[in-house]
Parts: C-alpha cells; structure tokens; sequence
C-alpha cells in the first residue's frame, strides 16, 4: 500500500524523486519483517524433518515469481503506462495478505530462557550472541556475507560491461537474464535430492563452491552477440547455486535453533549477510572507477571463488547421514540444547 501515493502524486503533477525514496524506504522496511516473520514462521508449519521440502517449495514458488515478475511489469509498462502498473502491483499485495490470512497454523507461545529480557535492545544482543558463538551458523554467516560481498561489487558493474565491454545489444539483455533465471527453478527443484545423494552439509559446501563459477563465464565471453552463451550459463550457474545453497543452509539453520530464538536468528542472520551489500556496491562502483569494470570484476571473482572456505572449514560438512533429511532429525534433537552457541545465515 505504500505505494498507492506514487500514482496518485503523478495524477496530480507534484511527484518528486523525495517520495520514490520514501516508498522506497518503507517498501524495504516492511520487506525486512515480512521475510524475517516467514522463516521464523515455518518451523510452525511444518514438521522440522520437512523443512528442507518446506523451503524448497517456498523457493519454488519465489523463483516463479522472480522470472515472470519483470515479463509481466514490463508489459504493463508498455500498455497502460508506470503509475497504472503500480496500482496493479499494489493489488497483488492485497492478494497476498488474503493467502496469508487464511493460515490457521497457531504459532506456539514463546518460551523465554530464565533471565532473558523482553526488551529490544536485549534480544538483538542475544541474537548476536547466539550467532557469533555458533559453531554451524557463523560459518554459514561468513559464507554468504562474502558471496553478498563479491555478488554486490559485481552486481555495480555488470550491466556497464555487458554493455561497454562486450557491446551486447540491449536487446538481447532481457534474453540472457531471462534464460539465465532458469537456475532458480531447477535449484528449487533439486535441493532434497541432492542433499539425500552427498549429505546435507557437503551440499552447501558443493553449492557455495561454483560463486565464482558466474563472474569467471562473464570475463571468459567474447565481445558481440557471441557473449550470450557465457552470459546465460553464467545466470544458470548463479542462480542454481544460490538457490541449492540458500534452501539446504536455511534449512539447516531452522533446524538447530530453538523455537524461542527463531526470530531473533533469522534477523540476526540478515543484518550480518544483507549489511555487507550496500558495502559492496560502494566498493564496486569505486573500483569500477578508479581502475576498470573488468578489473573490478576479477576481484569480485576471487572473493566469490574463496567464499565457501569458512564453511568448508567448520563443522558444516560433517553433518551427514543417508537422505540429509536423517541429518535434520538429528538437529532437530540438538536443538534442545541450551542458547549458547550459534552463528546463523540467511540468504536468501
């Protein structure tokens, strides 16, 4: 709804760049509870032995979303023009609050560790706390805030090298992400079988593995028309991995943390992983502009080659059994386990 006002300032002629910022800001505000509320929130829906399923299903149905969303805004661009499509997209929230209120699934009453504070400031300390003492989440955390790292410093540059460097029509732009998102879809299709083959653990070190797969197909590619086949490989690689390794790590997450600490995880997880982006960007456009974007983005490949040591180095890939969905149960039973350890990831 924060986005009603857009439309209706240009109706009037007085929209500014000022009230783009605002919708902007409280668009990202309440997109940062919504996504911290759902995976708190599925723990209660599901059974933690289907979580990995949950998750994947969950990733399914954003990566759908993902694809078709940018087709289909485009389209109405086109047709009825930016403010009416706007309106349209703020009738699809409305939709979404209709599905999720007709979730009847009561969420379990917290139950508090003797001594815990209610306060805000408190809680945030102890989300911290339970993290960056974690022996699975911390290396997770590190993981994923080096690939948002090297993923935001690329990220600043790419569309300047498509289009500078390789001299890709814009045209074929919109081809090469479309057919490159298609990694999202068999990523969220695959995770469970792939965790049931090598192990849950070996998976999210595998998936973190091929981060810098993408940005090394994007220097390999020629200049011209030529350059989209790296490009759509390079969008499948990345897609594919960042899906397989979000589903299978969040999973993981949800299923050593107690019920109790969820929310304050989840958060956490998002602050550490999410807070490095606007960094990188930052970094990207410097480095872009201080020496080459091709320069900047071999080094945004050699962080995101070194990104999946801290998991690969920890206790992660130890957690195996036949089918890793074996390997949830037996978290599941470790997170009775007092509060004091953890460190966790979010990534997606």
């Amino acid at each position: 709804m924060f986005a009603l006002p857009i439309p209706l300032a240009w109706a009037l002629g007085s929209l500014t760049l000022w009230q783009l910022y605002l919708v902007g800001f409280g668009t990202g505000v309440l997109t940062v509870f919504f996504d911290i509320a759902w995976a708190a929130y599925l723990p209660s829906l599901v059974d933690r032995s289907r979580l990995l399923e949950g998750n994947s299903r969950m990733e399914l149905t954003r990566s759908g979303a993902q694809m078709t969303g940018p087709i289909v805004a485009g389209e109405l661009i086109h047709l009825i023009q930016a403010p009416a499509a706007i309106v349209l997209d703020t009738l699809s929230f409305v939709g979404s609050v209709m599905f999720v209120s007709r979730i009847r699934t009561a969420e379990p009453p917290i139950r508090r560790e003797s001594g815990s504070s209610a306060r805000m400031r408190d809680e945030v300390r102890e989300g911290l706390r339970y993290v960056l003492r974690h022996e699975l989440l911390l290396p997770i955390a590190m993981t994923t805030a080096l690939s948002n790292l090297s993923l935001a410093m690329g990220g600043a540059v790419y569309m300047i090298y498509v289009l500078r460097v390789l001299r890709l029509p814009v045209g074929m732009v919109s081809i090469v992400l479309g057919l490159g998102n298609l990694g999202f879809f068999i990523g969220a299709m695959t995770p469970r079988r792939i965790a049931r083959r090598i192990g849950l653990g070996r998976t999210i070190v595998a998936a973190a593995a091929t981060f810098g797969v993408p940005v090394i197909l994007v220097l390999m590619a020629p200049s011209g028309p030529r350059a989209v086949p790296f490009l759509v490989a390079s969008g499948v690689v990345g897609s594919f991995g960042s899906v397989a390794y979000g589903i299978n790590q969040v999973s993981l997450r949800q299923s050593v943390t107690p019920d109790a600490m969820l929310g304050r995880m989840t958060a956490t997880m998002r602050f550490i992983v999410m807070g490095v982006m606007p960094i990188g960007s930052l970094v990207g456009g410097v480095l872009a502009t201080t020496f080459q974007p091709r320069a900047t983005l071999w080094i945004t490949a050699v962080i995101s080659s070194v990104a999946f040591l801290p998991v690969l180095l920890s206790r992660v890939p130890q957690r195996e059994s036949e089918g890793g969905v074996e390997v949830l149960r037996e978290l599941d039973r470790e997170a009775a386990a007092p509060l004091a350890l953890v460190a966790e990831y979010s990534s997606v």
